[in-house]
């Protein structure tokens, strides 16, 4: 299998070789960083189909950025070799935790919650399968574990890693007995093997035989055994709990993620056990504020419309002209003189005459206009006003 990634990439050492391919770490050189490729097997170029699974996988995982699965930075595929680049996932595996210590209920409880959060961000991708204790990366934090999964994005099938025979027993034993007939699954064998990671994270025992004819003869034919802690006590509530995921007809497990999350959620809050907090995509972050954003750009399309429209109709309306008052047959105009044309300036009109006085004392009547007074060597005081008039009477103003 030769190493047929670009030239950026500068070889560092072989991390070793998986059921998949072969796995280097690597330097980037344009990005100035130390990553991880995988050259996946060849003999996966002759499935049909599986390129463009590959392609699509490694575009949802890039787009998705999802805290809970290790990046995918780069990949390619062709006619001859096909290989992805990730980041250095960093903690260690949950098969090699496993080996060297036992984790107490609580904290085994929290690991497989943030699985199930993982899957969940898988699943709403519409990827799944492939899921084995080797693909959980593990980051001790305080006193607890951070989860991370590693190569979700090959696009592989079980199918055709049995069909090809790229399996072995650490990935076969977490397989749901649909994966072992060869049909068609969904999103609900992934929970199956969750069911399987946690029957062994809790009894400190793996699932099932260890040879695959008895493995894949117990899947198809036995219900999963009870849970018996590492401690050889018994733990009702969890075996329910791994019992409903483990179940051999996909219709009777959790239908969802989300909804085993809740049943370990409600164990966990009836125990007074406080499981990680759901992290946040990077997409998920993107996309909170855009509801306020797409109302506040509604509202300022709104107001520059109605700013629009004001403006329109203000400039569209007519401009107030000039009216030339008219000609009364009284006006001493000549008929030879020319009048000037209608859009001169015409001559100020004469003032109008002043409103009729109302009195409120007697018959509401118009006043004559007040004669213009006569010149007197001495102006004689005004009259003393009677209130009471005659109602024949009119008043009259000095």
């Amino acid at each position: 299998m030769s190493r047929a990634y670009p030239a950026r990439y500068h070889f560092v050492r072989e991390l070793g070789v998986g059921t998949l391919g072969r796995v280097d770490l690597v330097r980037d050189v344009k990005e100035n960083a130390t990553v991880v490729v995988r050259t996946l097997d060849e003999r996966l170029l002759s499935i049909s189909d599986w390129p463009s699974r590959f392609r699509s996988t490694c575009h949802a995982i890039i787009a998705m950025s999802s805290p809970y699965l290790v990046p995918v930075v780069d990949f390619e595929v062709d006619g001859s070799k096909a290989f992805q680049v990730m980041a250095q996932a960093p903690g260690e595996p949950l098969a090699e935790v496993l080996k060297s210590s036992k984790m107490s209920l609580h904290a085994a409880s929290a690991v497989l919650s943030q699985i199930i959060d993982a899957l969940d961000d898988l699943h709403s991708m519409s990827r799944h399968g492939g899921l084995s204790p080797r693909k959980v990366m593990l980051t001790r934090e305080g006193r607890g574990f951070s989860v991370a999964l590693r190569d979700a994005g090959c696009g592989v099938e079980e199918r055709d890693r049995l069909s090809l025979g790229l399996g072995g027993m650490t990935t076969l034993r977490y397989l749901a007995p649909e994966q072992v007939l060869l049909e068609d699954v969904d999103h609900r064998a992934d929970l199956f093997a969750v069911g399987a990671i946690g029957y062994e994270l809790l009894s400190g025992c793996p699932l099932g035989p260890d040879k695959p004819f008895e493995l894949f003869h117990a899947r198809l034919n036995e219900a999963a055994p009870a849970l018996t802690l590492a401690d050889g006590s018994a733990d009702p509530e969890l075996d329910t709990f791994l019992a409903v995921a483990l179940q051999r007809a996909p219709r009777d497990r959790y239908e969802s993620a989300a909804q085993m999350k809740q049943a370990l959620t409600d164990i966990a809050e009836r125990r007074g056990w406080r499981l990680p907090e759901r992290r946040i995509s990077a997409a998920e972050v993107s996309t909170a504020g855009r509801p306020l954003r797409k109302a506040l750009a509604a509202a300022g399309t709104v107001v520059l419309a109605c700013g629009a429209a004001i403006y329109i109709a203000a400039s569209e309306a007519p401009s107030p002209k000039t009216v030339n008052p008219p000609v009364s047959a009284a006006d001493p105009v000549d008929a030879g003189v020319k009048q000037p044309p209608p859009d001169a300036e015409a001559k100020e009109p004469a003032p109008a005459p002043p409103k009729p006085h109302l009195d409120t004392r007697g018959p509401k009547r118009a006043r004559p206009p007040k004669p213009e007074p006569k010149p007197k060597p001495k102006p004689e005081p005004e009259p003393e006003i009677v209130p009471d008039l005659p109602s024949n009477s009119m008043p009259v103003d000095f």
